[in-house]
């Protein structure tokens, strides 16, 4: 499984059609990243899992929130996502997304690269709003290459309302019970409210970092 790029990561950088460099990022990378793992501990929790191959995989799944500040290189939270998610691929565990999360990743990267271009430059051309989408296509693309996707449908909507009265968020709620659908082990979101509400294992992407040295404390 190959490591998902983020927007602005990667050393060797492709420009997107029509999309030029200067201040703010606005060099977007759709290449895939080979800095995932930003701390000395990162890199020796994921020695040891890779040298325990342990036969228990656990099921996790992200939620948009993680996945967006991962892509778009957003602090707090992109180097915590970006440690977890390297940690769990070399640990084996099966990394999930929502079919849902693939949609509102699209939407959140295209928009924010746009707000980016308009107050860098005051204007968003056409060719620059091709090239916004177009990053966010290969976004969408890493992930689902990089992933396992869960469709969310009329059985995961109605448990949905069965969440309401925990968690008054539609959108939420079809995330955990999409998770709640598949088997999911754990959770991870920035969601602060969601981590208290959920009926179901549920970490920050930091606290997940703990979790996966926790476990592994002999390093």
């Amino acid at each position: 499984m190959r490591r998902i790029g983020r927007i602005g990561q990667s050393p060797k950088r492709m420009r997107a059609p029509g999309w030029r460099s200067g201040s703010r990022g606005r060099l977007v990378s759709v290449r895939t990243s080979r800095r995932c793992l930003t701390s000395s501990f990162a890199r020796a929790l994921t020695r040891k899992c890779l040298s325990k191959r342990r036969s228990a995989m656990r099921k996790v799944m992200l939620d948009t929130n993680v996945i967006v500040d991962y892509l778009m290189g957003r602090e707090p939270g992109c180097s915590d996502a970006a440690n977890m998610i390297a940690m769990h691929v070399a640990c084996e565990h099966a990394v999930h997304v929502s079919a849902l999360s693939l949609k509102d990743a699209y939407f959140l990267v295209s928009m924010q690269l746009k707000r980016m271009e308009r107050l860098a430059t005051g204007d968003l051309s056409e060719g620059m709003a091709k090239a916004a989408n177009e990053v966010a296509w290969s976004c969408v693309r890493q992930l689902i290459d990089n992933t396992i996707v869960l469709p969310t449908g009329r059985a995961e909507s109605l448990q949905a309302f069965v969440l309401r009265s925990a968690h008054a968020d539609f959108e939420d709620d079809l995330v955990v019970a999409t998770a709640l659908g598949n088997g999911i082990d754990l959770l991870v979101t920035n969601d602060a409210e969601l981590v208290k509400h959920a009926p179901i294992a549920c970490l920050t992407s930091s606290d997940a970092v703990v979790l996966l040295a926790a476990e592994h404390a002999g390093i």
